[in-house]
């Protein structure tokens, strides 16, 4: 968090900035000491290379403004390169893949 004329120390709105070297994907985790549903709150942001600023407004999970003086833990997760992997159970594989025999090849008559 950083010091901006925008974003006072007082006024509950913040400013997280984060840098970067390539495009991708950035979670804030802001996590509370005082537990339940308000103790965490998740901010979800695209990022671009270079410096990224994500506002937080100030508020718990619940919508309430944090006290003044609360320590806070920020965690920043950047992901990059999203792949989906497919999973599939063995009965999948089974029931969609057909396997090679052991058999002789079949060999066709040749026309002259």
């Amino acid at each position: 968090m950083i010091n901006d004329p925008l974003y006072p120390p007082c006024s509950g709105k913040k400013l997280i900035v984060v840098n970067v070297d390539k495009a991708g994907n950035l979670q804030v985790v802001i996590t509370f000491p005082y537990g339940g549903s308000a103790s965490t709150v998740n901010l979800y942001s695209p990022a671009v290379p270079g410096i990224n600023n994500i506002p937080w407004d100030g508020k718990d999970g619940l919508g309430n403004p944090v006290p003044d003086g609360t320590l806070i833990n920020v965690s920043v997760t950047f992901l990059n390169g999203l792949t989906n992997l497919p999973i599939w159970t063995r009965k999948e594989i089974q029931m969609d893949t057909s396997y090679p025999s052991s058999g002789r090849p079949i060999l066709l008559p040749r026309y002259l």
